[in-house]
């Protein structure tokens, strides 16, 4: 940040840094930095979208998800990220449109939409695609999937497996709505610590 405080990609690692030791407001702040930065990068109001949707900022989410969409209207990130907005509103109808769109995680989303639609086969016909798929590098996805449907244990085996496979999605742990089931469980605890990051 000190040699070179213009570069936009320097902004967006440090805010993923803040918000993997759960500095959120820090992480907010420099990554609008990195917006203003750069107004035409998605990578940078996407990041800004997850981070503002961590912190409850939904109609702010919106508004970052929706211009990371106008400048890659294909970014499977933002439409996850879309979705989850639209899960966490109550909205499962069209949070399952928006995952339907988003590609490699676009069937862990749908499984959480299906679950929160009462749709339980369809949720885990979702969810047994993602793994077949994809499980090599969503780990963290399916974690989520089962924290949203209040499956303990099975969360905590996904997540020691994105751990083992060193998934960057473990970098959100501390901030991640779709895991808030999680935190009281001792285990939660004891994966920070083997993270590094402080509680």
């Amino acid at each position: 940040m000190a040699l070179n405080p213009s570069d936009r990609r320097v902004h967006i690692g440090y805010g993923r840094l803040l918000i993997a030791l759960g500095q959120l407001p820090e992480a907010i702040a420099v990554t609008r930095k990195a917006v203003d930065l750069d107004p035409l990068s998605a990578i940078a109001w996407a990041q800004l979208g997850r981070m503002l949707t961590a912190n409850g900022q939904l109609p702010e989410t919106e508004k970052a998800l929706g211009r990371t969409l106008e400048i890659a209207p294909e970014s499977e990130y933002a439409l996850f990220h879309l979705g989850e907005l639209k899960l966490l509103e109550d909205k499962a109808p069209e949070a399952l449109v928006a995952f339907r769109k988003a590609g490699t995680y676009g069937p862990a989303g749908v499984a959480m939409a299906e679950y929160s639609l009462g749709h339980a086969k369809e949720s885990q016909q979702a969810l047994d695609e993602q793994i077949a798929k994809y499980s090599q590098g969503s780990a963290y996805q399916v974690a989520e999937v089962y924290a949203w449907r209040g499956e303990k244990d099975k969360a905590f085996e996904w997540l020691e497996r994105a751990y083992a496979q060193h998934d960057g999605g473990l970098t959100f742990l501390k901030n991640d709505p779709l895991i808030a089931k999680l935190r009281g469980d001792p285990r939660y605890a004891a994966l920070l610590k083997k993270l590094g990051l402080p509680e």
